[in-house]
């Protein structure tokens, strides 16, 4: 009878011990804007920063959503580009390079981001940021 009620015991342990791992999985891979540099020259919006995965997950395939915006955060046009990491790692930086030709009334930038399923990934520090 013993030996029963400490198996019992053991089996809810381990029972309670499985359930609390299902109700707190791995954070999601969450894109932070480490550094943004927007700039005009030479005819072109010229965009270099740094991201980092301040998430518990890596992110695959990481998609960079530029949303480029009139005065009043009108979202006036609309480019994606990558980072040249492929993976990237729970606290893990990497940095992108893009440009867009300039395009008039464009003040700002905000950023927004997806894997490579196309799921969105949250971004903190988005922006928008001034273009110099």
């Amino acid at each position: 009878m013993r030996n029963a009620g400490i198996v019992l015991l053991l089996t809810l342990a381990t029972l309670s011990a499985a359930a609390q791992r299902r109700r707190n999985p791995p954070k999601p891979a969450e894109i932070q804007v480490v550094e943004i540099l927007a700039r005009r020259s030479e005819g072109r919006i010229s965009l270099d920063g740094r991201v980092k995965n301040v998430g518990e997950r890596a992110a695959a395939g990481v998609v960079l959503i530029f949303d480029f915006m009139a005065p009043g955060r009108l979202v006036i046009l609309t480019r994606k580009g990558g980072l040249e990491a492929d993976v990237l790692e729970p606290g893990q930086e990497a940095e992108f390079h893009a440009y867009v030709p300039e395009t008039a009334r464009v003040v700002e930038v905000r950023l927004q981001a997806e894997d490579e399923g196309g799921r969105e990934l949250k971004v903190s520090r988005a922006g928008p940021y001034a273009i110099e």
